[in-house]
């Protein structure tokens, strides 16, 4: 039997209509009477699903017809879902259709299922936030599908694809989950901690960690150098503390891309000290808003100094 081409998302293929293309010989259309259909094990999006939406998608299909079939998976006499939950659930609560237009796939893994399943849900608009917890999905099952050699390439490069961002913006994605607890992650679900804000904090944990340690690297025997005393440097206009935002490098194709500090890309939610415009030094924090591409993507988010320009500001590293 001819195996599903999955490899085609590390080339960036990453929506369920063109894997439906790539494998148009192995799945095939059928009417599945839905008393055989059961929902994925593990579908998170679900939870997006509301009785209104529902009863509003049964509304359009009815008037409309199905336009695209449900996706599922033959497992012996029954068909799991990996695409159209709610399509299923409008047409079986308002709708009480026997048999339901489905595209079919058979032989399929579990991991590949669950694959199956976020590439169909991926298109989807999201929140931020919703796409941190997507990002913890995504990476999980790729690791997992590589593991048992069922996903090659880069995971991170994977994850971005799956959620339709930038390698930057995945990479932002990873720290907040490397680096947030449990019930900071839950906090930013329920909105009770913004994303922003939960975007600093994670970036200062991570740079903190950077830092290495004076103490407990080697035996309590090994030979260790008194400190001497170093000379407290001037906050004026040093150049070793000192430097100056500019543009993104050329060759940074980048739909976002990064503003360099003394040569080196500044990160979203990093905090500076910067000279501002009333002659003073002021802790400033830059963002980025995901709508807008090129260098002026980048802002400052403290409300006080939204209106400046980043852009050509000498500021310190803090």
């Amino acid at each position: 039997m001819k195996k599903l081409n999955f490899g085609t998302i590390a080339d960036g293929l990453n929506t369920l209509q063109n894997t439906l293309e790539q494998n148009s010989g192995i799945g095939w259309s059928e009417l599945v009477d839905a008393n055989t259909i059961d929902f994925a094990e593990k579908n998170s999006y679900a939870a997006d699903d509301t009785d209104e939406t529902i009863r509003e998608l049964a509304e359009q299909i009815e008037v409309a017809g199905l336009l695209t079939p449900l996706g599922v998976i033959k497992e012996g006499n029954r068909y799991r879902l990996f695409s159209g939950e709610r399509r299923y659930k409008a047409i079986t609560t308002y709708l009480h259709w026997e048999k339901i237009p489905c595209q079919v796939f058979q032989g399929v893994t579990p991991n590949k299922a669950q694959l199956m399943l976020h590439m169909a849900n991926g298109a989807r608009d999201y929140t931020p936030a919703r796409k941190l917890e997507l990002y913890e999905e995504y990476n999980a099952l790729l690791r997992e599908m590589k593991s048992t050699g069922e996903f090659t390439g880069p995971i991170q490069k994977g994850v971005a694809e799956l959620l339709h961002v930038s390698d930057r913006q995945v990479r932002t994605y990873r720290t907040m989950a490397e680096q947030l607890t449990q019930e900071e992650k839950e906090a930013v679900s329920s909105g009770s901690l913004s994303f922003g804000e939960a975007k600093q904090v994670a970036v200062k944990r991570a740079a903190e960690s950077k830092i290495p340690e004076e103490t407990g690297t080697g035996s309590g025997f090994s030979d260790r150098q008194e400190k001497k005393p170093s000379r407290k440097k001037s906050q004026g206009w040093n150049r070793e503390i000192i430097a100056q935002i500019t543009l993104p490098d050329a060759k940074d194709d980048d739909s976002h891309p990064r503003l360099l500090c003394g040569g080196v890309g500044i990160h979203c939610g990093e905090v500076f000290s910067a000279l501002l415009p009333d002659g003073r030094w002021h802790d400033i924090t830059l963002e980025i808003i995901w709508d807008v591409e090129g260098p002026g993507c980048w802002y400052i988010s403290n409300p006080e100094y939204r209106d400046i320009c980043p852009i050509g500001l000498f500021v310190k590293r803090n």
